[in-house]
């Protein structure tokens, strides 16, 4: 009798990006989770301001926006609606960017982002086209984020919204690594961003404050990080 051996099989972030059931739920439990809840919505708003905030100190006049790692494209669709600009929104997974067109598509023209498949690593577009770049979450569930295509093809810089160490509180902390090693194993990396983005010439940390409204369990550990490739009046 032979017995077949089986490999463990490593989870990755591709085992979660790259699945439609994830993808569809992700979306769902992120949209109902900002509509129901005060808390959550309250803290999506600061997470947006912060994020405008960051492309105006690199283009105070922004023409063009990249949201790399776009997830369901609904906070590029708010940055369309906010700048009046061209917004792309950019992922490489594509079940995530059919919850976007589909999103997308109710939403005014006005507020509708491009959306492009593209990957972080080699993105296709060409050097300095867009004013700046923005991502959430998207760094800490890559494991190269220094080598990364982004600062390429940007002028002035990247505003990235990033759950890290830095801005935990020890119960944060616990809760953090819980996730990182057991709910989703292999989904999230831990980066000290300052060392990740060290050879640009100026790096501004923020942590972000989680409101007092919050009421989803053990609160987030977000920090807003704006690295600065070239001042815009450089």
């Amino acid at each position: 009798m032979t017995v077949a051996v089986v490999e463990n099989k490593r989870t990755g972030p591709d085992d979660y990006w790259k699945s439609q059931s994830f993808a569809r739920r992700y979306v769902l439990n992120n949209i109902r989770g900002i509509a129901e809840n005060p808390g959550a919505r309250e803290f999506s708003a600061t997470c947006f301001m912060a994020q405008v905030q960051g492309v105006q100190y690199l283009a105070p006049k922004v023409q063009s926006i990249l949201d790399i790692g776009c997830g369901h494209a609904t906070r590029a669709a708010n940055l369309k609606a906010h700048f009046g600009c061209r917004v792309v929104a950019a992922d490489y997974s594509e079940p995530f960017l059919e919850e976007a067109r589909r999103i997308s598509e109710l939403l005014p023209e006005a507020h509708r982002s491009e959306i492009v498949q593209a990957d972080a690593y080699e993105l296709p577009f060409a050097d300095n086209e867009f004013d700046v770049a923005v991502c959430y979450g998207l760094l800490m569930s890559l494991e190269r984020p220094a080598q990364t295509d982004i600062m390429r093809v940007v002028k002035y810089g990247l505003v990235a919204i990033e759950e890290c160490d830095r801005a935990m509180a020890p119960d944060q902390r616990e809760k953090w690594m819980e996730v990182k090693d057991k709910t989703f194993p292999g989904r999230i990396y831990w980066h000290d961003y300052l060392k990740v983005f060290g050879l640009w010439r100026q790096i501004i940390y923020n942590p972000l404050p989680v409101p007092d409204s919050w009421s989803l369990g053990t609160p987030p550990g977000y920090a807003r990080i704006i690295v600065v490739k070239e001042p815009p009046d450089a």
